[in-house]
Parts: structure tokens; sequence; C-alpha cells
């Protein structure tokens, strides 16, 4: 049975539609990142269950994250179809419900929701451009969903409109490009489909819509690293390993040679901008410092607002073992070894994994734990989270694991499921989560409750030690933050 038929059928009331979104929020999730052609014959199924169920879905909980995360989908499917009978229905629960859908989304409705005429497709160009680079520069994390939701637009002006509002987005486009107006539209995709000829509308859309499926595929950028369980990978005779040698134990201390050195650099501000907002994978020593001088201050706040929420007392006298999953430069752990030395408990860390895709980054991560903790042994895994085998974390079932997840979990370029398998194969015994992420969307904090949920309805021995959500504006700096903090036995 179809997803949206399954949705239909078990959505005799608000009751039973929660119950089955809160079971199945996974599969939802998968079935919308599903390749194009898979979500289209769905098309159907998903307008009737939108338009006869719209009084259900609008009396849905929207304090729990995972109903918030599931408007979301249905809006990002009525984006990709262009369906604008049910963009009418969802609009209203979005209002009315203060439901954060994200710059990329609230760029769509300005071209599937409240459109006058056919000039209103052109006189919105800038507005719609403004907001996907927002959600570029500030939310996603890439610019491939962006680029594929201004794609979309421009199809669907050429497919459905006439040649004179066609040229008219066509001849926005061109002057942005001249002005350097938005610097996403220089995207070598978006230049070959402005390349093609909008007086063929058909056949500019068929070829359109074939570039959005690519775009929207798996992210070249995680790749599959080959098995080096047996390489002990860590930075040595460089400039930076001899500048930390004398420098104190403390994370601050740490961040200021990144501060220093980064300011050496002319074209820092180029630099910083090649973090991707802090998601990709860093390739050079100069994003090492730009993004320990950017974003240091804030993982270090947030991290530590989770571990004053950890029952130290619970660890006093025990073995432990750190498992940092997409280290990047080994923060949360220094983090963590700091905080336990300052609160003066006797917690034996006998194993730190560090586990992380970029080579130059997981090599610093375990420059900088050994320099904080000499006696633990170190395992460096080089490898995305979905590349993860059982043979990369053999644990010993009576030690306590304690899991950080620091600006991971939202992300979307991994399989959820793979992660949760992994650790319930390998990680048997006493387990602590410590998850820290940004507040972006509601989506992406469904992701991360995703994971805590899947814990908490498998297994009676899950605890929830603490859980708080701050937007923009809410907590210090303007900082975001989600924290989930939780103990489950494997």
């Amino acid at each position: 049975m179809s997803i949206f038929q399954s949705l239909l059928n078990n959505a005799d009331d608000n009751v039973s539609l929660d119950s089955y979104i809160q079971k199945n929020y996974a599969q939802i999730e998968a079935f919308c990142s599903t390749r194009v052609d898979s979500q289209q014959i769905e098309l159907d199924n998903f307008e009737q269950f939108v338009l006869f169920k719209t009084g259900v879905i609008e009396k849905l909980d929207y304090t729990k994250s995972y109903n918030r995360g599931f408007v979301y989908h249905l809006i990002d499917y009525c984006e990709r179809f262009c369906s604008t009978s049910a963009i009418v229905q969802l609009y209203h629960i979005i209002q009315d419900n203060r439901l954060n859908i994200g710059s990329r989304l609230e760029a769509s409705m300005l071209y599937l929701y409240n459109v006058p005429s056919n000039q209103t497709f052109v006189d919105r160009f800038n507005d719609i451009c403004s907001k996907l680079q927002t959600a570029i520069n500030e939310e996603d994390d890439n610019d491939k969903r962006a680029i594929a939701s201004f794609l979309n637009y421009y199809s669907y002006v050429v497919y459905n409109t006439s040649e004179q509002f066609s040229s008219g987005v066509f001849l926005k486009y061109t002057n942005a490009i001249e002005n350097d107006s938005f610097p996403f539209l220089k995207n070598d995709v978006i230049q070959e489909c402005f390349a093609l000829d909008y007086h063929k509308p058909e056949i500019l859309y068929n070829i359109v819509q074939k570039k959005i499926d690519e775009i929207l595929g798996r992210n070249e950028e995680f790749i599959i690293q080959p098995n080096r369980e047996n390489d002990y990978l860590i930075e040595s005779d460089t400039e930076y390993a001899r500048i930390l040698n004398n420098t104190p134990r403390t994370f601050q201390a740490i961040r200021n040679i990144s501060v220093q050195q980064i300011n050496q650099f002319e074209n820092k501000d180029d630099i910083y901008y090649s973090l991707g907002r802090g998601v990709k994978i860093l390739k050079e020593e100069a994003q090492l410092y730009s993004y320990l001088n950017s974003y240091g201050n804030m993982h270090e706040a947030k991290m530590l607002s989770a571990l004053h929420k950890l029952p130290l007392e619970e660890l006093e006298g025990k073995n432990i073992e750190i498992y940092d999953w997409a280290c990047g430069q080994g923060l949360a752990s220094i983090i963590f070894r700091e905080f336990v030395e300052n609160h003066n408990y006797n917690i034996y860390n006998r194993n730190i994994v560090l586990i992380e895709p970029s080579e130059i980054a997981l090599k610093r991560a375990a420059l900088n734990v050994r320099h904080f903790n000499g006696q633990c042994q170190i395992k460096t895994v080089l490898k995305d989270i979905d590349s993860i085998t059982k043979e990369d974390l053999n644990c010993d079932s009576n030690s306590i694991k304690i899991h950080l997840f620091s600006n991971i979990l939202d992300v979307e370029g991994f399989s959820m499921e793979h992660l949760i398998s992994i650790i319930e194969q390998t990680q048997k015994g006493v387990n602590f989560f410590v998850c820290v992420s940004p507040y972006i969307t509601d989506a992406k904090t469904a992701r991360i409750d995703k994971f805590v949920q899947h814990f908490a309805n498998q297994y009676n021995s899950y605890h929830l030690y603490f859980e708080i959500e701050n937007q923009s504006g809410e907590w210090r700096n303007s900082w975001t933050r989600v924290i989930r903090l939780f103990r489950v036995n494997l």
C-alpha cells in the first residue's frame, strides 16, 4: 500500500493520525527522499489525503516535533510537484501554528500560493531568490535543494504561462547575474537550464525536471572510505602541533591558536564561506582554523549546556568509552574532558573513538584529544556515517559508552536508520547520548527526535535527562540550540 494511502486510512481523527506519524515518520521521510518518478506516482493519493483530511491534519499537536516535520514534508512534496490545490490547505495550517518551514519552502510559497496574475511570477523573482539565498547561507546543509527549488520555479513558469512571462523571468535572471545579486544563480546547472530555449516549454520542462532529480540525488561529498581500522591517524610534525605542545589544556586556549592563525590570511572571508555553514567536509588547514574561529565558542556553549545535565555521579569511578560522531577537530571530546576535570570527578576515560570523513580534520582531532588525555586509547575511523560497519565499533559491554553528537544529527546527508542499526548491533551495555545541534527548521529538529524516539519506543531502560530547543533570540548571543540528553541500556 502506498504511503499516502496508508495515511488516508489511518487519519480517522487526529489521535490515530498522530500515532501513525510517530510510528512511521522514518518511512515518510525516506519516501520524500526517493527519486522523482517513485514519488510522482503518489501524487493523486497525496492530494486526496491533504484535501480530504485537512481538518484532521490541522488538529494535530504541533508541540510535537514529528508533527511539525510531517507538515514540512507535505509542503516539500507540494513544492516538488507544484500541487497548488494542496498548498492552499496546508498554508493555513502553517500560519495558524506558526510552523517554521524554512526560507526555501517560503520561497516556494511565493510562486505556488496566492498568485493573482502571471505577472506576479516575474515580480516576485527577487523575493524568491532572496529567500533561497538565505536558505543556502543560513539553513540548508548545502545548496542543492535551493537550486532545485529555483529550477522548479522557472520550469513551472515556462510550462504554465506564455512566452511573455517566461521572458520576464529570464530577463530578471540575466540582470541578477550581471549585478551579482544572488551568488547561487552562478551554479553551472542553473546556467545550463537558462541556456535552453524557453520557446519550447515542454522540452525545457522535461529537461529541467531530470536535472532536478539529478541534483536531489545522493550527496557526492559523502563517499565510502576504505576500511582503515588498523590505522591510527594523527597530525604530527606540523606548525600547529608545535604550537599546541606549549598550549594550556583548555578549549579556549586551543581555539585561540585558530583565531591567531586565521587572521594571517588575507582571504579569510572566502575561507569562511567555503565552510558551507560548517557542514562541508573540510579539506584545507585554513578551513580548520576558520571553523574553530567562527564556530568554536558556539560549540562550547551548546555542549556545556548539555553536559551540565549529565549525571556525572553515575559515572563516578566507572570506565567509560567515548564515541565522537562526525567529530571534526574533536571539539566535543575535549570539551567533555575539560568539563569532567573541572568538576573533579574520577571518571576513567579508557577509549575514545573519533569518526570523521575529513582526513585533515580527523588527524587534528586525534592530536587535540591526545593533548588533553595522554593515557586513553584513541581509535580513528576515517569514514562518513553511512560507511560505518560493525567492525569499526568494537566496544566493551562492561564499560559505559558516551556518544557525542555535536551538530550532526540534523544533517540530512546520511541514513538515520543505518546509524541506529550500527549502534544497536555494537554498543551493548549502558549508553549515554549527548545530542547537540542548532535549531534551523522544524524538519531538522524532527530528524533529531526521530533518533531519540526510536530508543524511547524500543527500550524500557530509556531515560531522558534533558531536552530543550531555542530559536534565534531565545538564548545567549542569539545562538540557537536543540539538546537531547538520554540514557539507554542496549
